[in-house]
């Protein structure tokens, strides 16, 4: 969830299959985009997520997991626990108007894009020792924050 200034929020964005499908790593993907916008803010997102690389399984297994751990639920949710999905390419761009101090009522819009691309996948086994905080590491006393859901991706539109 977003709120912006004015108090207005955008409380999810929701991404629709575009239909198109791409091949990056070497795996095809299904295309889908997103834009929400208030009178502060605008957001942009496409993916390419994928059903068929190896480890799919794994992975959303464990985004599960993670998402149950820190939010304190047993699920993050019916809708995702039977999606085995990877995102293998993804581009958002959030959009903000701030105040232009020099003048009364002017706008700037200042933006922020993020982009990721996985370029290889390869499955291995690690050794459980990978998992184990370094040696000298302990355990910091802050507040959980709750983080929004991981994305379904198991229909045609997804709620991120």
């Amino acid at each position: 969830m977003s709120s912006s200034p004015s108090g207005q929020q955008i409380d999810a964005v929701e991404l629709h299959r575009t239909g198109k499908t791409h091949v990056i790593a070497n795996h095809p993907c299904s295309e889908y985009r997103a834009n929400a916008t208030d009178a502060i803010e605008r957001i942009t997102i496409s993916a390419c997520v994928s059903t068929s690389v190896p480890g799919a399984e794994e992975i959303s297994e464990f985004q599960k997991r993670m998402a149950a751990e820190l939010t304190g639920r047993k699920s993050p949710g019916a809708a995702t626990d039977n999606a085995s999905v990877v995102v293998l390419q993804k581009q958002s761009v959030v959009s903000f108007r701030t105040p232009e101090s020099s003048r009364a009522n002017d706008y700037r819009t200042i933006s922020l894009l993020t982009r990721t691309r996985v370029n290889q996948i390869q499955t291995r086994q690690l050794s459980p020792e990978t998992f184990e905080p370094p040696k000298d590491f302990r355990e910091l006393n802050q507040p959980k924050a709750v983080p929004p859901l991981p994305p379904d991706v198991s229909g045609q539109s997804i709620a991120v």
